[in-house]
């Protein structure tokens, strides 16, 4: 039977051999330009560490991420007029305060406020929890299959980043500990912002969810800004750091939570989320020069673990993206038989 299956198959690929080989290029290059764009959003991720880090020297750190938002926000919402141009409808403002909320808002409020506290070292170990705790939720409420591979891939990748940064320097003073609950709201506040995307992103188109998005960010951190920031000196930016918040507006705000916003509408959020930890490797990378940082043999298999984890994440996709072009074959196959189009029709 196996020649005969063989046949058929070659007739139906005979007929439709050119849309296949269309469609198969446009889900080549969509697939690239997913994994370029999270490529390139980890890398301005992991170069903002050092350049932003540089720049809240002379900042209040609030204040900066204020003025951040609040520039980013009209960049990103004139683009997407401009590239998109759809507007928001009435019944759907609600989500993007949501979205605003999370993802903007609470993502770096509390990033922000764990560095403070917690320190660097620890604030660096807990962004990688970011893909554990999105799989986690995606999981809950049934968003995407749980597979060995993903799972094998999010804990491997964890344990790289981990390892990596190292958990030498953390204390246990209270204020550390205050310091860790507000990364723990970071990390929960990002991984939810990934998963409600998903719906919202299927009526929109990515900038524009993204742009008002920060919208929204923008005028809650402006509210949280006066409310903490009582003296009048500090919301002056000093001119030291107009270059730093430059970078930090145009390269990972603008360009790279579009880039984001992208490759989480046409892959799982788990392996938007998993993209997250390039980042300490970049940032490692980046500090040799800048900060003479000596990288140790921690920083490598960190690395290695990292790579690693990020492979069994993409080997698990591609085999699922294998298996539903089978089946899609099948069906097309089985639908020619049924109706009469097939290779015994040609025979006969």
């Amino acid at each position: 039977h196996y020649p005969l299956r063989r046949q058929r198959q070659m007739c139906i690929r005979d007929r439709y051999g050119e849309e296949n080989f269309i469609g198969l290029m446009a889900n080549v290059l969509r697939t690239a330009t997913v994994y370029g764009a999270l490529l390139y959003s980890q890398v301005a991720f992991g170069v903002y560490s050092v350049v932003g880090k540089l720049g809240i020297q002379y900042c209040d750190p609030i204040i900066f991420s204020l003025f951040r938002e609040s520039c980013a926000g009209p960049l990103l919402v004139i683009m997407a007029l401009v590239v998109e141009g759809v507007l928001p409808r009435l019944r759907d403002i609600p989500y993007f305060i949501i979205l605003g909320l999370t993802g903007v808002w609470g993502n770096q409020l509390f990033f922000i406020l764990g560095l403070k506290l917690a320190g660097s070292v620890i604030a660096s170990l807990m962004q990688p929890a970011i893909p554990v705790f999105t799989t986690f939720i995606a999981l809950i409420v049934r968003i995407e299959a749980p597979t060995v591979l993903k799972i094998i891939g999010v804990i491997l990748a964890t344990a790289g980043a981990v390892v990596m940064v190292g958990i030498t320097g953390i204390s246990l003073h209270n204020q550390t500990t205050i310091g860790i609950l507000f990364l723990i709201a970071n990390t929960l506040s990002m991984s939810i912002y990934l998963i409600l995307q998903k719906p919202i992103l299927k009526r929109y188109p990515p900038i524009t969810v993204t742009g008002l998005a920060y919208i929204v960010g923008s005028c809650l951190m402006g509210l949280t800004s006066l409310i903490y920031i009582h003296q009048p000196e500090k919301w002056i930016v000093d001119r030291r750091s107009l270059l730093p918040l430059g970078f930090a507006i145009i390269f990972p705000t603008v360009l790279t939570y579009a880039c984001l916003t992208y490759a989480n509408k046409y892959t799982d959020s788990s392996i938007v989320a998993a993209s997250n930890t390039i980042q300490p490797i970049v940032s490692t990378l980046l500090s040799i020069p800048v900060f003479h940082t000596v990288i140790s043999g921690r920083e490598l298999v960190g690395g290695g673990l990292i790579i690693l984890g990020l492979l069994f994440v993409s080997v698990d996709k591609y085999l699922q993206n294998r298996k539903a072009k089978k089946i899609a074959e099948d069906t097309l196959e089985r639908n020619e038989i049924n109706n009469g189009e097939g290779f015994y029709k040609r025979v006969s």
